[in-house]
């Protein structure tokens, strides 16, 4: 008996060890609320930097508004007490399931979302709201224990595609209102990303999901939030080949703007503007200095709208 004991200890004192050098090499380890290493990173720093915050505006989305909205240009124009609440592949859906745990808590006036076609395709996250919801209203952190796991895939690929890696589109590196704009002469640049190797024609947007930017719009007004969407561009560069993805994204915008008009949101195609290649990293994502110029320009819309 003595020697099975033993040999717990011995297991557990390792496992112990194991853990300890995890987190003292790489940090915390995000918990894992869902199948997204963005998603599971952002919650993290939410709960580190801002549990229990007050805050004037949040915006949500995918990479279009991750990467896509200047922190510096929000803050410059609505102060400090601002939070970038997206990941990578965030669609309606989850904008919106997101909005029910952090509005309450957060208590904004101001809600942002800069999207595009890709975020209104289906997704796999299985997010758990309710671990979440748990996890950003405690003051302990005991919902991060139970949702923890050094070992998980999920956090090994999290460190994977952070660590020492700031100028990607995989980085995480947040800056202190939960964006990414990253400078353009520092961006490890990708060639088939900057050609649009994937067509929209290959994706059906879900009828649902915008049933679900219909729900977030009703939400904010029942809340007496004003909401503002923001339809963010394409490179100067960047043509379609077919017919069949002009039509897509002419009926894209279509429904956005029947949607967000019935629900008096104030919508910004940010499609009737150039925007010169210099200001991209892709055919879709900013540089931080075009971040600063789209928000700007939608910023100069909502304050003369």
């Amino acid at each position: 008996m003595k020697k099975f004991i033993f040999i717990i200890l011995k297991f557990t004192t390792l496992i112990i060890f194991i853990i300890s050098f995890i987190f003292w090499f790489y940090g915390q380890p995000p918990a894992k609320f869902s199948n997204s290493i963005s998603l599971n990173s952002k919650i993290d720093f939410i709960k580190q930097k801002y549990a229990n915050s007050n805050l004037d505006v949040l915006s949500f989305g995918s990479s279009m508004n991750l990467n896509n909205l200047s922190s510096e240009a929000i803050v410059e124009n609505y102060g400090k007490k601002y939070l970038n609440i997206s990941s990578w592949g965030q669609n309606m859906k989850e904008n919106y399931n997101l909005m029910q745990v952090f509005v309450p808590f957060h208590k904004p006036n101001l809600i942002i979302i800069s999207g595009n076609y890709m975020d209104f395709l289906g997704s796999n996250k299985n997010i758990k709201y309710s671990a979440v919801k748990k996890y950003i209203n405690n003051n302990n952190y005991s919902n991060y224990f139970k949702n923890i796991n050094p070992f998980n895939k999920t956090s090994i690929d999290f460190y994977a595609s952070t660590l020492g890696r700031k100028n990607t589109f995989t980085s995480l590196d947040y800056d202190d209102y939960g964006g990414v704009n990253i400078k353009a002469k520092e961006f490890d640049f990708i060639e088939s990303r900057w050609h649009l190797n994937e067509r929209i024609s290959n994706f059906t947007a879900e009828k649902k999901q915008y049933l679900y930017l219909d729900s977030i719009a009703k939400y904010c007004n029942n809340q007496d939030i004003e909401l503002i969407y923001i339809q963010s561009p394409f490179r100067e560069g960047v043509s379609f080949k077919t017919k069949a993805e002009e039509i897509i994204i002419k009926n894209h915008l279509s429904l956005l703007d029947s949607i967000l008009t019935n629900e008096n949101t104030l919508f910004i195609n940010s499609l009737k503007k150039v925007w010169p290649d210099s200001l991209f990293l892709d055919y879709s994502h900013f540089n931080k200095e075009g971040a600063k110029q789209y928000t700007n320009f939608a910023i100069n819309k909502i304050i003369y709208k």
